[in-house]
């Protein structure tokens, strides 16, 4: 048998092999963009993308995966990587995107009703412990001008009533200490954020030294009686510079200018007859 034989006969392995290779997954990438990939994407069916859910997500343990488990910098706009997902990534992430949005509105109706209730709750402990009601047990708990009489039925009710009140109103001092502490903290916080120049050393300094001479006075006097004089004080020092900047002004004038009047030194003197005719004539 030739040579030329057994190579006609030799099974021709080349393309078989190339046939039989697995095709793998190669991406080529631009600095951190991909810009072409060939990964499958039959492994994600349609009955799992409408079946995954956000919280599968959060929950899933990607310990083992160097990428899912950490947060990355440096990335390019989103827009140039969707462009490079397949399709059933897109999807994956109009999904998610559709679940954080549900998520979202579903955080923000419930902090609304829990704003609500609060706000409703506050407003109840308020009419509670500082409204009419706290008013009416204060009135009932007070010495009346003529003593109750003990020896009838309706002085010994009222007596009953006057102590239930003077016992209600005990319980109900430290709640009331507390709520006036936290308006009044809030009343502070508030004041001092309308008015940030409060922490300027000059006044910082001036409403300290008020309140500790003054004791009868709130941050807020303290704060807008030191406005008041440091206004006062800055203004005075501005006309004061503005005086002084005229001043100047003034006194640089007159040095430049020597102040005489030419027309009233006296006649001219003229070198003839010529001359004097001409400048009396233009000077009428």
């Amino acid at each position: 048998m030739t040579n030329e034989t057994i190579e006609a006969s030799a099974p021709d392995t080349t393309s078989d092999a190339t046939e039989s290779t697995p095709v793998t997954s190669e991406e080529t990438t631009n600095g951190n963009t991909p810009v072409e990939t060939s990964e499958p994407t039959e492994g994600i069916s349609d009955d799992f993308l409408e079946n995954f859910n956000l919280d599968s997500l959060l929950n899933a343990d990607f310990s083992n995966d160097e990428i899912m488990s950490t947060t990355h910098k440096g990335l390019p706009e989103y827009q140039e990587i969707l462009k490079h997902l397949p399709e059933n990534g897109r999807k994956l992430i109009s999904n998610l995107r559709s679940m954080t949005t549900k998520k979202t509105q579903e955080v923000a109706e419930i902090r609304r009703d829990l704003e609500q209730k609060l706000a409703a709750l506050e407003q109840e402990k308020a009419a509670l412990y500082s409204g009419q009601f706290a008013d009416n047990v204060k009135t009932m708990a007070a010495d009346p001008e003529t003593p109750h009489d003990l020896f009838s039925d309706k002085g010994m009710e009222a007596k009953i009533q006057q102590e239930a009140a003077k016992l209600f109103q005990e319980m109900l001092r430290p709640v009331q200490e507390e709520m006036f502490v936290n308006n009044r903290t809030a009343q502070l916080e508030t004041f001092k954020r309308d008015n940030p120049d409060l922490m300027d050393p000059e006044i910082k300094i001036e409403v300290a030294k008020l309140l500790r001479d003054r004791s009868e006075l709130k941050l807020e006097d303290a704060y807008f009686i030191t406005k008041a004089k440091v206004d006062k004080h800055r203004l005075n020092e501005l006309e004061a510079s503005n005086r002084l900047q005229k001043d100047k002004a003034r006194e640089s004038w007159n040095k430049t200018s020597n102040g005489s009047n030419v027309g009233k030194t006296g006649s001219p003197k003229f070198r003839d007859a010529w001359e004097a005719y001409n400048y009396h004539k233009a000077n009428k």
